[in-house]
């Protein structure tokens, strides 16, 4: 059995899948994530780019923020420290921040930190300027 593959782009602002030629019987399309290492920049601000990836930021201590930018309900994004930084993760304006193993009652903090090497957390949109905030991080 062959497997047949076309090139197609998928676009997660609007959900669009576009290939050179038209397209059918497709019940499921796995977006595949990709991994990308940036370095150099004391502030990272999260953007419509970064949906679905795994950003590794592994040189320098990173402030991670979180604004406003359109993100569709269910968009993710990965970060992971490298072995001697340090993330932060803190939101902007009225962009709300849930950490998942914290209290609802008590998460109120406005910074999240990563506290050994190669920690990582994903940040997911649950939409009205809201992220649940997932993994290795403390306030």
């Amino acid at each position: 059995m062959s497997t047949r593959r076309l090139p197609v782009t998928y676009d997660p602002q609007n959900f669009k899948l576009y290939a050179p030629r038209e397209i059918s019987g497709f019940s499921e399309i796995t977006d595949i994530p990709t991994l990308r290492s940036e370095s150099g920049s004391t502030i990272h601000a999260v953007s419509m780019d970064d949906q679905g990836d795994y950003i590794r930021l592994n040189s320098t201590d990173t402030a991670i923020t979180l604004e406003n930018t359109g993100f569709h309900e269910g968009a993710q994004v990965v970060f992971i420290a490298g072995e001697h930084n340090q993330l932060s993760v803190t939101a902007t304006g009225n962009v709300k921040i849930h950490c998942s193993h914290v209290n609802p009652a008590s998460n109120s903090a406005l910074a999240w930190f990563t506290k050994f090497p190669y920690a990582a957390f994903k940040l997911t949109y649950l939409g009205s300027d809201d992220w649940l905030l997932e993994g290795d991080v403390s306030s």
